[in-house]
């Protein structure tokens, strides 16, 4: 059995996380620009503030701003310092690489654990403005760090790819 059949499923299904990610990530920034600039102009302009655009601003940037970490993760983009790890050989540093990333994944499994605990504790809550549960922006968390997982999985796949053709 040959690799190339689960690398090509693995490769397209990163492509189509990567479309629906940046999508959400694109669509949350937006809301916030929209519903920040209607929030000026009925302060300002209208002199008649509304209650809820404030509230949903924030919980916008609570979902986009932890789902570009996934993003970022999907492109290897976060800050490490890997000046030694570059000094190692080829095979060495993808194994660091790998032990890196089960390191990301225990924090991870950890977070979502707290995140599901804490979103349940709050889902018969109202918020203040919105009048949803407080547990929908409270599940973000969970959210990302499943989504987190699964990418640094996707991540670790490839490593071990790479690492046989080595």
């Amino acid at each position: 059995m040959t690799m190339e059949g689960p690398v090509k499923l693995v490769l397209r299904l990163t492509r189509l996380a990567d479309i629906l990610i940046k999508t959400i990530i694109i669509a949350s920034m937006f809301a916030i620009l929209v519903v920040t600039c209607l929030q000026v102009f009925m302060r300002f302009i209208m002199n008649n503030p509304l209650p809820w655009p404030e509230e949903l601003a924030r919980y916008a940037m609570i979902w986009a701003s932890l789902l570009a970490a996934v993003y970022v993760q999907l492109d290897r983009g976060h800050l490490g310092i890997d000046f030694f790890v570059l000094k190692l050989p080829k095979k060495a540093a993808i194994v660091v690489r790998i032990l890196m990333n089960v390191l990301i994944i225990v924090f991870m499994v950890a977070a979502i654990s707290s995140g599901i605990n804490e979103a349940y504790t709050l889902m018969g809550m109202k918020t203040g403005a919105l009048q949803i549960s407080r547990g929908i922006p409270y599940l973000a968390v969970p959210v990302s760090c499943t989504l987190f997982v699964i990418v640094t999985l996707v991540l670790i796949f490839k490593d071990f790819t790479e690492f046989k053709q080595k």
